[in-house]
């Protein structure tokens, strides 16, 4: 996605190719520990900065965890996707199935208010916390 409107820095640029690379969500802990960031020696109050700068610009997507992390996407259609968050390990899960578009659509007609986003995270236990929650019952 274009950065619009922004200057296009090194840091920024790093962070964004970190984003293409890894293809999934990340936190500013995680992206400072990565070895290209660290690499280029980024602070974590610069990471910070940008990830804000740039979710404010709809370049990337920040999602607010259970576990009282943000998490950091790439914004697009194609990054689109919801989560199953276990509430017993916190690992999380993602789905591209979007039960809410139709909705979306339909609450759009309905109420004249035009729609820009949404996400969708369900609780529950995954698969191995069922099995080590069974084994020691």
């Amino acid at each position: 996605m274009p950065l619009t409107g922004m200057k296009n820095t090194r840091q920024r640029q790093l962070l964004l190719e970190l984003f293409h690379n890894t293809g999934r969500s990340l936190t500013a802990e995680e992206i400072f520990a990565s070895p290209s960031i660290r690499s280029a020696r980024m602070a974590l109050s610069t990471i910070y900065r940008n990830l804000d700068q740039l979710s404010g610009r709809g370049v990337l997507v920040k999602t607010l965890f259970p576990d009282g992390l943000s998490r950091y996407e790439l914004a697009g259609e194609h990054a689109h996707h919801h989560y199953l968050v276990c509430t017993h390990c916190q690992k999380r899960q993602t789905f591209d199935e979007c039960p809410l578009k139709r909705m979306q659509s339909d609450l759009e007609k309905q109420t004249g208010f035009q729609i820009t986003g949404h996400n969708l995270m369900l609780y529950g236990l995954c698969r191995e916390c069922q099995q080590e929650m069974a084994a020691n019952a």
